[in-house]
């Protein structure tokens, strides 16, 4: 379970003034639904940065959704639909080419 903001908050003070760890942790408060892994991850992590916040650059990068990019995957997959293939392969890339999948990459960009 996702720690809140408050709970992030309450582990790094009790880390940082009384060097707390996981287990103790756990035990003081009983009645949240923390595991020890996910403590020991916030533990290492306030040790190493000071901080509980999420890093700069951590995590996937966003793919930039505008009418331009859309526009030129729309051309791309025209493109394919003009060239030669196989009625196999047509049959197994058919989720990837075509109007649908547009469809579904300009949906994800809004």
């Amino acid at each position: 379970m996702p720690f809140s903001v408050e709970d992030r908050s309450a582990i790094k003070v009790l880390r940082q003034d009384k060097q707390y760890g996981a287990e103790t942790l756990l035990k003081m408060f009983p009645n949240k639904k923390w595991t020890l892994g996910g403590l020991k991850t916030l533990l290492r992590k306030i040790d190493a940065t000071d901080s509980v916040e999420r890093r700069s650059g951590s995590g996937l990068s966003r793919t930039v959704c505008v009418p331009d990019v859309i526009a030129n995957v729309q051309d791309l997959v025209l493109s394919q639909e003009n060239t030669q293939q196989s009625t196999a392969d047509f049959t197994l890339n058919r989720s990837f080419t075509g109007v649908l999948s547009t469809e579904l990459f300009a949906r994800t960009c809004i």
